[in-house]
């Protein structure tokens, strides 16, 4: 058992939190932010993940769990601290942001431990370890004794406890065996599972988050790319990524083409990741992921044309948008595809309603309403428009809803419906990726 502090109670840190209770070390997690913190000591999560609710009030009830709003004295008694703060984009810039994870590090270290070691785990540029190194020795005083390692996440929203407790692989970047020595007992529970462990040093951890994001969005953006082909010559998408996806060197995941990526990673990890490559002087590459971006951004940019063909012009239409989280099982919307949709259509005279099974907020959107009921959504509305692929669109009955709506006009932003189930009761059905139109 190792004792463990976590700093950042977001959704990663949050997670994380819970987690390594869960491998049963004693953990103390902490933010600024009360609200937060007194959720969570209540058993409530502030955010949406399938299991993890449930996983939090049992850690809690096991007494290896407690969350603090300030930095406690019990510090003094961790040996491990993760840092788990949020990285984002700076205002203006694609650069990220590592302001949180430099201030959380100086905190740590005015109550740090002789030999504690500091675990960054926030998605971060190379050379960020660096300058926490840096920070830690110079506020706790211990120079060359200070210990700083690098434990990037993987965790895909919706799949939080799977990711944690049966992942891919663990990876830690470490500079002396002692830290190696730790973050192989932290996590033992899973090693000894037969997961993967690889020790690197600690400016290659600090690329592996980025890199395999940034490649998931390549297969993302390249069958988009695909998709953007095959609708302009009457292929489908759909047939042509079953048959590449079984080539053993492509593989099938991420290979769906769609309206686009989006979260609180991929589109910011891929535009920093693409300002450190420029900063560096590997230019092809950031033009590569700056293409990548631009492949993914224009799949919106169809969706509307498709609209504004089908409806013979946008002002004054009404649309229906179903999905604002960017995907299933969450109710994250940063980044959405869905609410990015919306607020285009809204910038062209459009009224647009919204509706998603988890995400019950959206913020200054005065020309779009978010509705608590498809029902409400699409009544009288001129198209409706698939932008995430809940379960419960994927059974919706298209007679049901031609009774609602005013025109019987939709289009399939994520490839998850029947188009003979819409086209046979009249519905004027289109996909993305799929050349031609069914009705």
């Amino acid at each position: 058992m190792v004792y463990i502090s976590v700093i950042g109670l977001g959704y990663l840190g949050a997670t994380q939190a819970i987690i390594l209770a869960k491998l049963g070390h004693n953990v103390v997690g902490v933010d600024t932010d009360k609200a937060k913190v007194a959720s969570l000591n209540s058993g409530q999560l502030p955010f949406f993940e399938p299991g993890l609710g449930e996983l939090l009030e049992e850690m809690i009830h096991s007494g290896r769990l407690e969350f603090f709003s300030d930095y406690p004295e019990k510090l003094l008694d961790v040996s491990v601290h993760f840092l788990c703060v949020g990285t984002p984009q700076k205002v203006d810039s694609d650069e990220v942001d590592i302001s949180a994870v430099l201030q959380s590090a100086a905190e740590i270290a005015s109550r740090l431990s002789p030999r504690a070691l500091v675990v960054g785990r926030s998605t971060v540029p190379i050379g960020t370890a660096e300058e926490v190194v840096k920070v830690v020795a110079e506020v706790s005083g211990f120079g060359s004794d200070t210990r700083v390692a690098w434990n990037p996440e993987f965790l895909s929203e919706g799949t939080a406890i799977e990711d944690s407790l049966n992942p891919d692989r663990i990876v830690i970047g470490v500079e002396d065996q002692e830290s190696e020595r730790v973050l192989r007992e932290v996590y033992q529970p899973i090693i000894d599972s037969g997961i993967p462990f690889l020790v690197m040093d600690i400016r290659t951890s600090e690329l592996v988050k980025v890199a395999a994001n940034s490649f998931l969005a390549t297969k993302i953006s390249f069958i988009n790319g695909v998709a953007a082909v095959a609708e302009r010559t009457g292929a489908s998408t759909k047939l042509l990524a079953s048959a590449l996806g079984l080539d053993s060197r492509i593989g099938s995941s991420f290979l769906r083409n769609g309206l686009g990526y989006g979260g609180g990673c991929l589109p910011k990890d891929i535009a920093g990741f693409q300002y450190q490559a420029e900063a560096v002087g590997a230019t092809e590459f950031a033009s590569f992921l700056r293409s990548v971006r631009l492949v993914n951004d224009g799949r919106i940019d169809a969706i509307v044309m498709m609209a504004l063909e089908m409806l013979n012009g946008l002002s004054g239409k009404r649309i229906a948008v179903l999905g604002a989280a960017f995907k299933p099982n969450t109710d994250d919307f940063r980044g959405s595809p869905g609410v990015l949709l919306a607020k285009k259509f809204a910038a062209l005279g459009v009224e647009v309603s919204i509706h998603d099974p988890m995400v019950k907020k959206l913020l200054g959107e005065e020309r779009i309403r978010l509705l608590s009921s498809v029902r409400e959504a699409v009544r009288e509305v001129d198209m409706v428009v698939l932008a995430t692929e809940w379960a419960e669109y994927k059974t919706l009955l298209p007679e049901e809803l031609a009774r609602l709506v005013r025109s019987k006009n939709i289009i399939d932003g994520r490839g998850a419906l029947e188009a003979k189930d819409w086209a046979s009761v009249g519905w004027e059905f289109r996909s993305l990726g799929e050349g031609g139109t069914s009705s």
